[in-house]
């Protein structure tokens, strides 16, 4: 008895379903994902016990003083002190829902950051944020 020779089927494994997820998941990623540039100006933040989560969806316009008291509106420097509200109401017109976050280093003067809260008055801006750094033990 002779057995013809039968031609075995090879079993292979489709790639395509794989490669359709991938693309899928990266374009998810991609969709989803909100980069922020890091502030340019290093700032050591003063401690609290107790502070708030800003959500990461929200346009953030950040008003920093640095140690020396140079002011800066979406990291850049401002020269000349009526600037900030010139800056912060374009920073309005551009992002209306904005949240204004003030970062302050600790070792600047306090007179500094009294200025910065009056120009930001003057540009109607009355809800902002001061942020800080949590204390250690603080929940």
């Amino acid at each position: 008895m002779i057995r013809k020779m039968q031609r075995r089927i090879k079993i292979r494994i489709d790639m395509t379903p794989m490669v359709d997820v991938i693309i899928l998941l990266l374009i998810f990623f991609f969709m989803t994902a909100t980069f922020k540039e890091p502030d340019a100006v290093e700032v050591r933040l003063p401690y609290a016990a107790a502070g708030l989560r800003i959500p990461k969806d929200i346009d953030i316009v950040s008003v920093i003083i640095d140690a020396e008291g140079v002011v800066y509106v979406n990291n850049v420097p401002i020269q000349a002190q009526g600037e900030v509200t010139e800056k912060v109401k374009e920073a309005r017109i551009e992002s209306p829902g904005a949240i204004f976050n003030v970062r302050s280093d600790a070792d600047a003067e306090y007179g500094v950051m009294v200025q910065v809260m009056k120009e930001l008055q003057q540009a109607n801006v009355i809800r902002f944020n001061l942020e800080t750094q949590k204390e250690e033990g603080a929940w």
